[in-house]
């Protein structure tokens, strides 16, 4: 390499790789400032540091909105979401993703009355 170039192109590189650096005339990532009003999507995860899954709102089977909560052994602990009938439910588990107490609200005859 010329002398001159030497002269040309380090300084130039120079003054890119600080503007780089220091963000300075060349942004490399700049956050969009607009705020969403929306979000549309048929699954949105929540994850850990460790990419794991510890909560995720997705469309159920039927049609419906559901919410699930995980521990961190990737158990359901909580589950928000409707019922056969189209009620809502709210289920929580024990740790081991067992016995899980169920609120609902469900019609049901009573005989007598």
């Amino acid at each position: 390499m010329a002398r001159w170039e030497r002269l040309i192109i380090y300084p130039v590189l120079m003054v890119f790789l600080f503007s780089l650096v220091t963000g300075l005339g060349f942004p490399v990532l700049q956050a969009d400032p607009e705020i969403r009003e929306e979000i549309r999507a048929k699954r949105i995860a929540l994850v850990n540091e460790e990419n794991e899954e510890i909560g995720v709102l997705r469309v159920n089977p039927a049609g419906g909105g559901r919410l699930g909560l995980f521990n961190s052994e990737g158990q359901e602990l909580i589950s928000l979401g409707e019922t056969s009938t189209g009620n809502g439910a709210i289920i929580v588990y024990d740790k081991d993703g067992r016995n899980p107490i169920v609120l609902t609200i469900e019609e049901f005859e009573q005989e007598g009355n």
